[in-house]
């Protein structure tokens, strides 16, 4: 038993006779007949009384067409809703720097499967992913914080303390452009820090980035850390 047997019978049910449902469905004459003689067939019962002034239904066939008026119409809700489910999956691109800590990426992935959402990663340096986000190949884009603009919308997901040492009567650093040609150490905790620093001062009018000695892996209260310059 086909659905496509079960329209064709509905239809001949509902139209009277098989010329007019062959034309409501856009069918021959013969590809319907064969429909309901097959359905004939396979439930071993007649459907329809055939007479030269159109057909009417059997008992049998009553019994089959109110089945088949069900069974079309959850075909149809079930259609109907596969449609909708797939049309309305969330599809999201997200670009991620690749210093950011691991645990951010998880939890995006295990959002996305909770959510149905489906989530596309990709990872490259924070220039890169911006220009992308201008150009629309990202829906969001998870970078350093001052490097976006005010045509952005940004909010804040994660904070980690930038920590600049420098001489000890060094004055106090408003600016960080004010440190361009000194001497200092940088240190950032809970992430990679080197390629995200080096674009901030970068952005900021230090012109030599590659002066500065990234110290996360040492203690930044250190007393001990001498404040010289190593070139990376």
């Amino acid at each position: 038993m086909k659905l496509s047997e079960l329209l064709a019978f509905v239809t001949v049910v509902e139209t009277g006779n098989i010329t007019q449902a062959a034309e409501r469905l856009n069918r021959v004459q013969s590809s319907i007949s064969h429909r309901i003689r097959s359905l004939e067939d396979n439930l071993d019962v007649t459907l329809l009384d055939r007479k030269t002034d159109g057909c009417s239904l059997t008992a049998q066939g009553q019994i089959l067409y109110d089945y088949a008026l069900k069974i079309l119409n959850l075909a149809d809700d079930c259609k109907n809703n596969l449609s909708h489910s797939k049309n309305s999956q969330l599809n999201i691109r997200i670009g991620i720097i690749e210093c950011l800590p691991p645990y951010i990426v998880s939890s995006l992935i295990d959002l996305g499967h909770d959510l149905g959402w489906n989530i596309d990663i990709s990872i490259g340096n924070t220039l890169s992913l911006l220009n992308a986000f201008d150009q629309n190949e990202f829906d969001a884009v998870i970078i350093g914080a001052g490097f976006s603009n005010t045509q952005h919308s940004r909010s804040i997901l994660l904070s980690s303390e930038l920590v600049i040492i420098t001489e000890k009567d060094y004055p106090t650093i408003k600016d960080i452009s004010s440190l361009d040609g000194e001497v200092f150490c940088s240190a950032v905790k809970n992430v990679q820090p080197r390629p995200a620093i080096i674009i901030l001062f970068l952005m900021k009018g230090i012109s030599h980035p590659n002066g500065l000695w990234n110290a996360d892996h040492i203690p930044c209260c250190s007393p001990a850390l001498p404040p010289v310059k190593a070139y990376l």
